[in-house]
């Protein structure tokens, strides 16, 4: 009986620990994820704002 609350508790204090380190892990994909969609808005942004057509008839205005 004795080790079965021994073992009890160590299952408990070994959960607590992996809850604890899947918050760091959260926190730090939170943190990367954020600062890829920061780069990507601030790249978007820099980027020239061309106006390609996307069929030939467009680019003539010819219709067909």
């Amino acid at each position: 009986m004795r080790k079965t609350l021994r073992d009890l508790a160590d299952a408990r204090k070994e959960l607590l620990e992996i809850q604890q380190e899947f918050g760091r892990l959260q926190k730090r994909i939170d943190a990367v994820r954020d600062s890829v969609v920061d780069a990507l808005v601030s790249f978007g942004r820099t980027l020239p704002q061309w106006s390609i057509p996307l069929r030939p008839q467009e680019a003539t205005g010819l219709q067909t």
